[in-house]
């Protein structure tokens, strides 16, 4: 629903075979939702959120979300991690979604990174271990 009342575009490219990864499921759909909402917020109307998934190098799987934003300035991209940073205007948010988003990537032995996204704006990068067998 934030999608249509914010006018913005779902991209998917969800690869269909990847490892499982030992998480708890409602956290990662706590990290996917806020990385997801900060996107939206940053594209605004007519913009475009990419959602993707795919087999990362040793044995991790990555999750990136993507837009069509500004994009994180680069000055900002050490902080934005920090428990009520935010760059968003009075009244869109606390500061606290993406600290809660590293917190939950660290728990479950993963990393998360910062980039520039190929459609112009920020992209974060999730990448977690894959589920190993025994």
């Amino acid at each position: 629903h934030v999608f249509e009342r914010e006018g913005a575009e779902l991209l998917e490219d969800l690869a269909p075979d990847l490892c499982a990864v030992d998480a708890v499921p409602g956290q990662l759909e706590q990290v996917i939702i806020n990385l997801v909402t900060n996107a939206i917020h940053a594209v605004g109307d007519g913009g475009q959120v990419a959602v993707r998934s795919f087999a990362a190098d040793d044995n991790r799987v990555a999750i990136a979300i993507a837009d069509n934003g500004p994009g994180i300035p680069v000055g900002d991209r050490d902080r934005i991690f920090e428990p009520f940073f935010t760059t968003k205007a009075d009244g869109r948010g606390t500061g606290l979604g993406l600290s809660i988003v590293k917190n939950i990537v660290d728990l479950h032995g993963g990393e998360i990174r910062i980039g520039e996204s190929d459609l112009g704006g920020a992209e974060i990068l999730v990448l977690l271990p894959a589920h190993m067998d025994a």
